[in-house]
């Protein structure tokens, strides 16, 4: 079997939802590195992304065009005095 590095995450992704036969999904992710790859390669399958805490997001990869795909973003962070 082939190491987890030689499939990319984007390439697994994809497989996992052609196997349960899903068309389209929402997604959220911490790091841009796990999402930006289907973004560019199979946006397609994206219902919306969901950011979580993200550090750095490179507009240019998003599509602002289609309405929901971006859906929101969720932000964290250690409150006052911990």
């Amino acid at each position: 079997m082939a190491a987890e590095m030689d499939f990319p995450l984007e390439g697994r992704i994809l497989q996992l939802l052609q196997h349960l036969g899903i068309q389209q999904a929402h997604f959220a992710a911490s790091n841009p590195l796990d999402w930006q790859g289907l973004v560019a390669t199979h946006p397609e399958v994206i219902a919306s992304l969901t950011p979580v805490t993200p550090r750095y997001i490179d507009p240019s990869v998003l599509d602002y065009s289609r309405p929901g795909y971006w859906s929101s973003m969720v932000t964290g962070g250690i409150p006052p005095g911990h």
